[in-house]
């Protein structure tokens, strides 16, 4: 799963949600992932972050590091935030479902992304945050 901040924001606050869906994902041994550029839109205090600062311990957190590939997708996209483009890199890099709170403009990018390389079981889902119902 890729998280957008959202989700990070919401751990960092102690959210019963987001409590749970980290021990969920951890019962059920599920891969988080989110971008460096998510981290810098949250981080910032770790001596204050500790619920954040724990949770980022589960998660791998990948460079920006094709910004031409980025640049790509904001084109496809019609979007202009970076760090959403960025997140649909990884969908595109990784096959994984992203977990956002912009579903909208996430939709977007996802629905711009070339095809994988190998076809996957399915396409990815662009999930909301905080889930239906529960925010």
């Amino acid at each position: 799963m890729i998280l957008d901040a959202g989700v990070l924001v919401a751990a960092e606050r102690d959210d019963a949600i987001a409590r749970s869906y980290f021990a969920t994902a951890d019962r059920l041994d599920i891969a988080l992932h989110t971008s460096e550029a998510v981290v810098a839109q949250v981080w910032r205090d770790g001596g204050r972050q500790v619920h954040l600062g724990r949770v980022l311990r589960t998660v791998e957190c990948h460079p920006l590091d094709d910004g031409r590939a980025v640049g790509r997708i904001l084109r496809g996209s019609g979007t202009t935030d970076v760090v959403d483009a960025h997140l649909g890199l990884l969908v595109q890099r990784l096959g994984d479902d992203v977990l956002t709170g912009d579903v909208d403009d996430m939709t977007r990018v996802v629905a711009a992304l070339a095809p994988p390389p190998v076809p996957l079981r399915r396409p990815p889902a662009v999930l909301p945050w905080p889930p239906p119902g529960r925010g």
